[in-house]
């Protein structure tokens, strides 16, 4: 069995994601800090882990080994803050992504896609 990991994924987007990896019998897991995702978003029985994605040693937590794919959703939502404050919203995803895959090789199996959207 596949096993995913989805930042954001108490979102709009992140919360079909995970019905579609649910409806296809894969293991998930969600990583959220449920700023604007809301943990009603999720099927009942998905594990949920409420923290920052710049949080590297939350981010370790969120990783078991076997993860095989990381979707990485996790972002600002307002679009006119993200324009607005555009670096202080741009280097959080950014640092994220660093912090994901930095997280794989630690485990018995590097996780072998990330997938940013």
């Amino acid at each position: 069995m596949n096993y995913y990991v989805v930042t954001g994924g108490a979102g709009f987007i992140g919360s079909h994601i995970v019905d579609a990896l649910i409806a296809k019998g894969s293991g998930v897991m969600v990583f959220d800090d449920l700023s604007s995702g809301k943990r009603g978003s999720l099927p009942i029985g998905v594990p949920l882990i409420v923290g920052d994605v710049r949080d590297a040693p939350a981010v370790a937590t969120a990783l078991p080994a076997g993860t095989d794919t990381v979707f990485h959703l996790a972002a600002q939502i307002d679009v006119r803050r993200a324009v607005e404050e555009w670096l202080q919203k741009f280097e959080p995803r950014v640092a994220a992504i660093a912090y994901l895959r930095a997280q794989g090789p630690r485990r018995s199996r590097m996780v072998s896609r990330l997938i940013s959207c």
